[in-house]
């Protein structure tokens, strides 16, 4: 795993804060799908900053923030890394913000699909690690012509949350969402969520998949090809020319 320096946390608080040109915000997401230290880094930023807005919300702002040094943003990381938000602020905040776990994934896929990205030049998997459902596999779509563009770990609602966003041609739009599990969990799909969606649940993670103006029968191949990788099944070969045949097959995203 390789050493993070002053300006790679730079970087990547500016990456979480949307400060980021879009040609620095295109290095960083590859980046990210490539270095688990950089992933990780992200998570703790991530994790830092919603610590911070359980104990205040942000103040309005009349005028744009200056730029925080590298310094700066580090010493901000390390002075809350010991804070202790309450139970009973957390799930204030949650209910403030009328957002559960199950409805994380329709969010991100929302957040996600309204941001611009750069398409890149191949595929990059990436493998993003969380402290409480461990390495994450983002998955190689690139039979169907989908490629992985952004990557964000997070906790919501108390869990850990890592949603992987796929971009491809004519506006496609796919996020595949890993969301720590717990006994009891219901089965439903987020309720928010007005569009094709798969779910289903590997030891301690639910895996959702989210798309909306995509072919049916594609994005249920894809859905087959993702369920598959996850579970670690034989015969992914054969699912992925399925894949790429119902991709070929398909109508243009809408």
């Amino acid at each position: 795993m390789t050493m993070l320096t002053g300006r790679d946390w730079e970087l990547i608080n500016a990456y979480a804060d949307g400060e980021l040109p879009a040609a620095e915000r295109t290095a960083i997401a590859r980046r990210l799908a490539l270095d688990p230290a950089l992933a990780a880094a992200l998570a703790e930023v991530h994790a830092t900053k919603a610590a911070l807005s359980l104990i205040r919300p942000a103040p309005a702002e009349a005028e744009p923030r200056p730029r925080r040094t590298g310094l700066r943003r580090v010493a901000l990381a390390a002075s809350l890394a010991a804070l202790v938000v309450s139970g009973a602020a957390f799930q204030h905040h949650q209910a403030r913000l009328g957002e559960t776990w199950q409805d994380a994934p329709a969010f991100l896929h929302t957040e996600l699909s309204a941001n611009a990205y750069v398409l890149p030049e191949k595929a990059t998997p990436a493998v993003i690690s969380t402290a409480r459902i461990g390495d994450v596999q983002a998955f190689d779509l690139s039979s169907s012509h989908l490629y992985l563009v952004d990557v964000q770990s997070s906790r919501r609602a108390g869990r850990d949350v890592v949603a992987m966003h796929y971009r491809g041609r004519h506006g496609c739009r796919l996020t595949a969402v890993a969301v720590e599990a717990e006994p009891g969990d219901p089965a439903e799909l987020p309720a928010r969520h007005q569009g094709l969606g798969a779910r289903w649940t590997v030891g301690d993670i639910h895996y959702y998949l989210l798309a909306k103006g995509m072919d049916g029968d594609r994005f249920a191949a894809i859905a087959r090809y993702a369920r598959a990788e996850s579970l670690s099944m034989h015969h992914q070969d054969k699912l992925r020319v399925a894949m790429a045949e119902a991709t070929d097959n398909a109508r243009p995203c809408a």
